[in-house]
């Protein structure tokens, strides 16, 4: 994979996530992992070709596991993008796979928008607000038409879109704009928490 994955990989790791794992301890929250980069290095192997729903879930487990003393337990898939794009791109089978946990679970959103100096905006959303995209980008790799197959059979009215292959993990995803009304401040979607609301956003309380 090309340096700049694994830069956009360590700015993840190391920015965005910390910067989430902060807002919920705000909230009293705990953050333990649960994405299978974590889990045990055969059964990544062996689930990375398999297509039955089990093996997705598990794959594409969400990031994080946030519990709650009193409140109970919800589960977080966080994205991080540069301040220059005016999008977030999710990767389709992890939504899809969203979309099978959020049956069972609660399932947040976390965006991390990071700008050059490598300081974050968090925003967030609950993962039903996103809905299912009329079009799905399907970088040409290796792999290209299987995925397009797996798509149109379980969502068969999606559109796909191909596109060159420069960098990145080359799975499809689609497009959610940063601005979209449903990304939402922190306080917003935990008001009992200790951040504070933003004077601009005030006028949401």
């Amino acid at each position: 994979m090309s340096d700049n994955f694994h830069n956009r990989t360590w700015v993840h790791d190391n920015i965005a996530v910390p910067a989430m794992e902060e807002d919920f301890l705000s909230a009293g929250y705990k953050s333990f992992v649960s994405g299978i980069e974590f889990d045990d290095p055969e059964l990544k192997q062996m689930l990375r070709n398999q297509q039955d729903l089990t093996s997705m879930r598990i794959r594409y487990k969400p990031d994080r596991i946030l519990v709650h003393p009193k409140d109970g337990s919800l589960m977080c898939e966080i994205k991080s993008e540069s301040q220059g794009y005016n999008n977030f791109a999710i990767e389709f089978n992890s939504y899809a796979m969203v979309i099978e946990w959020g049956k069972m679970n609660k399932i947040l959103y976390a965006f991390a928008n990071i700008n050059e100096t490598r300081n974050c905006k968090m925003t967030y959303t609950w993962a039903e607000n996103i809905k299912l995209p009329s079009t799905v980008i399907v970088p040409n790799r290796s792999d290209a038409n299987v995925n397009k197959q797996w798509i149109k059979k379980k969502f068969p009215t999606i559109l796909i879109k191909h596109v060159q292959h420069r960098g990145g993990s080359g799975t499809p995803y689609f497009l959610v704009p940063k601005n979209a009304s449903y990304m939402l401040n922190f306080a917003l979607i935990f008001p009992k928490s200790q951040k504070q609301l933003p004077e601009q956003l005030k006028m949401f309380e």
